[in-house]
C-alpha cells in the first residue's frame, strides 16, 4: 500500500530491504552534465526491466557507451518514469556504485566510472536499485555494443517499452500490486483514498498499461552529449 517516507538510508551489504524509520532522502537531481561523445563512440542498446512485477514493466533504449554511471542513472530515471527524488545504486559484477554527492554514500563513486570501462558484451547484465525504501530492482541487459540508430545524430533514444512506471513511494512491488488491486475494485473501502493519492503523485490520467515510445524518445532527444 502506498506510504509516505521521511527519507531513506543506504542499504546493508546483504541488499535486504531496510526499515522505513529514520531514513534519509536524497536531494532531487537536475539534468545530467554534458559529456563529450564523438560520432565514432559506439552506442549501447539496452533493455531495462523492473523485477518482481507481472505483467512486466520494461524499456529498450540506446546511449553512448562512454557515459558515466551517474549520467546513466539520469537516463534510467527518465526512461522508466521515476521522479528522481530517491537514492539509488548500481550493482555491477558484485561491486556497488552510488552517488557520492550524498555524504553517507557507500561503495564506489558512480561519477568516476564510465559504462564502457566494464568490458560489457552482448547479453551482459547488471542491476540498478532505485529508492532504498521501496527497493525497486531493475535488471539491465546489454543487447548490442555497437548499435546504429536510424538518425545517426541521435545519441540517446527509446525504441520500445510496455506499461507505465509505478508511482514513487507506493511500497515497492508488493505495494504496487496492492495498489492496482484496490484501484480495480470500486467497492474497496480504500478505493477513493488510493485513487486520490495516485492522482496527486502520478496525475489524474494515470494508466498502468500506458506507455508511449514516441513521447519518451522525444524527451530523451533533449539530452546533449556533445
Amino acid at each position: 500500500m502506498p506510504r509516505k517516507k521521511d527519507g531513506e538510508a543506504s542499504p546493508p551489504a546483504s541488499k535486504a530491504k531496510p526499515a522505513a524509520a529514520g531514513k534519509k532522502t536524497a536531494a532531487p537531481r537536475g539534468k545530467p552534465p554534458a559529456v563529450k561523445s564523438a560520432g565514432e563512440v559506439p552506442l549501447y542498446l539496452m533493455k531495462i526491466q523492473l523485477k518482481g512485477l507481472r505483467p512486466p514493466v520494461w524499456r529498450t533504449f540506446f546511449i553512448p557507451s562512454d557515459i558515466t554511471l551517474m549520467q546513466l542513472g539520469f537516463v534510467i530515471e527518465d526512461v522508466m518514469g521515476w521522479s528522481g527524488g530517491h537514492l539509488h545504486e548500481f550493482d555491477i559484477y558484485g561491486d556497488t556504485y552510488q552517488d557520492h554527492t550524498f555524504p553517507d554514500a557507500e561503495g564506489q563513486d558512480e561519477s568516476k566510472h564510465r559504462l564502457n570501462s566494464f568490458g560489457f558484451g552482448r547479453n551482459s547484465k547488471f542491476l540498478y536499485v532505485y529508492d532504498f525504501g521501496d527497493w525497486w530492482e531493475h535488471e539491465l541487459t546489454v543487447m548490442d555494443t555497437d548499435y546504429l540508430p536510424k538518425d545517426s545524430k541521435q545519441r540517446v533514444g527509446c525504441l520500445d517499452g510496455k506499461r507505465a512506471c509505478p508511482p514513487d513511494d507506493c511500497g515497492g512491488p508488493p505495494g504496487y500490486k496492492d495498489l492496482l488491486a484496490i484501484l480495480a475494485a470500486p467497492g474497496h473501502p480504500e478505493h477513493e483514498t488510493m485513487k486520490e493519492w495516485v492522482e496527486e503523485v502520478a496525475g489524474e490520467d494515470f494508466d498502468p498499461e500506458y506507455f508511449s515510445v514516441e513521447e519518451m524518445d522525444g524527451e530523451l532527444r533533449s539530452y546533449r552529449y556533445s
